[in-house]
This record gives structure tokens, C-alpha cells and sequence, in this order.
């Protein structure tokens, strides 16, 4: 009797052991990591990339993908370029990239106008009274082309301008800390209005730079070496972002849910 038991002692353990094994996702040990480099911190701007995680588009073909958000200075660029990322979203200044000699490929695009745009107080109505001011953001800001753009059809250089600290928060322009921001017309108008602040939007559509907006891209050597995965890779993120721009209310309710509650839901949805 008591050998009987010493048995089922050491049988129960691996029987446990192996029915958890056989409801595992047994495609799940096989797919290949891939790290995509965000150029932003989680919002609905990634929507796309949420749903494909999400709904298993990317599992299906294969991969495991880890979305990466951006830290401050650091370049989506430079973090594929030197492997620390498969792939990489940013803007058009990509073109200037490939220009400098940067081993970049575009693969994909989803948002066709540029939401990148200054806001600045009510007194600057356009470009040129920019100069001698001071704008929050990142001086990369001033290099995307889109805005370089419209900053040099109205004179204005680099120089002109002085580039202080990024912050989110409207009362920093408010209060003075600066005259202008660089910002997505997609969503930071909101954080504005909910302020109750007056502001001008000087947006470089309207000043003949009509570019693309956030592109996934990849090194020219993964594309070259990890071709079939690249391919899998752009229509996963392809299905992904037609199940997102369907059903919005579920991704963001996705997003504050698993990735980042920094912005609240009737934000999300603006």
C-alpha cells in the first residue's frame, strides 16, 4: 500500500506536468522575436501594431513582436541601424536618412498626410514669426522634413530658433516657458482644449509639404537577409491596422489595458 502511494506521488507531478504542456500554444516556442522601435510613447498612434499583437496576426506568421517605446533622445533610427531593433517607424525625414547614407528601407506607411505641426500662442500666425522664439521639443524636431520644409519657405533657419525641453503639458507654453510646440494634430490639440488656451496650428500642408507620416522601415540588411520574414511581417501590420481603424473603441480600450493608461480614454478616441 505504501509503495502504491509513493508512486502516485511521483506520477501526479509529471501527469500535471504534461496536460499543462498539451494546452500550451505549441507554435508559440517556435516563432521568432522581433522588436519593433515605437518613435513615440504608447497612444492610439500604434494602433495598428496593438491589433496585430492582439489578434494573433503576427503569432500566425511566425513572430513574437515586442513593441518598444521611445526613450528620450533616443534615435528609432540609429536603434535599427545598430540591431537593437528589427524595425522602426518614423517619419519622412526617413528620406533625409537614406540621403545621408543610411542603410534604411522603407517597407510600409500608414498615415499618408504628416500629423506633425507646430502649435503656437495666437500672437504667431505664421512660419516667419517664429524666429527668435522658443519651441518645446527635441531638436530632431526642427530636421523632419515636413517642418524644415515650411521653416525655410518662410526664411526661417535653424539658428533662428531656440529648442527647449519637450513637455506634454499646455500650461508650459502658457505660463511662458515657450512661445510654440512641435506636436501631432492627431491628439495634443486636445490637451489645449481642455486647458481652454487659444492657439494657432501652423501645419506644413498648408505650406506645400505635403509628406507622409509615420513609415515602418527596416535596415538594408534585414531586409536583404530576413526577406520572407519582412514580408510577413508588413502584411501582419497591414491586417492589423485594418481590424484598428474598424473597431477603435476596442484597441483603445486595449491600450489602457496592457499598454499605457498616460492618456485618458476620451483622449485616446480624439
Amino acid at each position: 500500500m505504501k509503495h502504491k502511494n509513493s508512486i502516485k506521488k511521483i506520477l501526479l507531478p509529471i501527469f500535471l506536468i504534461m496536460l499543462f504542456l498539451s494546452n500550451a500554444d505549441p507554435s508559440s516556442a517556435d516563432n521568432e522575436k522581433v522588436i519593433l522601435q515605437l518613435n513615440w510613447l504608447h497612444q492610439f498612434q500604434f494602433a495598428g501594431y496593438y491589433a496585430a499583437v492582439e489578434k494573433g496576426y503576427y503569432r500566425e506568421a511566425g513572430l513574437e513582436v515586442v513593441l518598444k517605446e521611445k526613450k528620450p533622445l533616443e534615435s528609432p533610427v540609429k536603434e535599427v541601424i545598430d540591431g537593437r531593433a528589427d524595425y522602426g517607424i518614423w517619419p519622412s525625414s526617413l528620406i533625409l536618412e537614406q540621403m545621408k547614407g543610411m542603410p534604411v528601407v522603407m517597407l510600409a506607411n500608414y498615415l499618408k498626410n504628416s500629423p506633425i505641426v507646430i502649435i503656437a500662442k495666437p500672437s504667431i500666425r505664421n512660419p516667419a514669426q517664429l524666429k527668435g522664439k522658443k519651441i518645446m521639443g527635441f531638436r530632431e524636431f526642427g530636421m523632419i522634413a515636413e517642418i524644415a520644409y515650411m521653416l525655410q519657405q518662410h526664411n526661417v533657419k535653424q539658428e533662428d530658433i531656440t529648442w527647449v525641453e519637450y513637455s506634454p503639458d499646455p500650461e508650459d507654453i502658457i505660463n511662458g516657458k515657450a512661445d510654440a510646440t512641435a506636436a501631432y494634430i492627431s491628439d495634443e490639440p486636445y490637451n489645449f482644449t481642455q486647458k481652454g488656451f487659444v492657439f494657432n496650428i501652423l501645419d506644413p500642408v498648408n505650406y506645400g509639404a505635403a509628406f507622409y507620416g509615420d513609415t515602418l522601415f527596416s535596415s538594408l540588411k534585414t531586409a536583404e537577409t530576413k526577406r520572407e520574414r519582412t514580408l510577413k511581417f508588413i502584411e501582419a501590420s497591414n491586417k492589423g491596422w485594418e481590424y484598428a481603424i474598424a473597431h477603435p473603441d476596442e484597441i483603445i480600450d486595449l491600450i489602457l489595458k496592457k499598454y499605457s493608461k498616460r492618456k485618458k480614454k476620451k483622449a485616446l478616441k480624439y
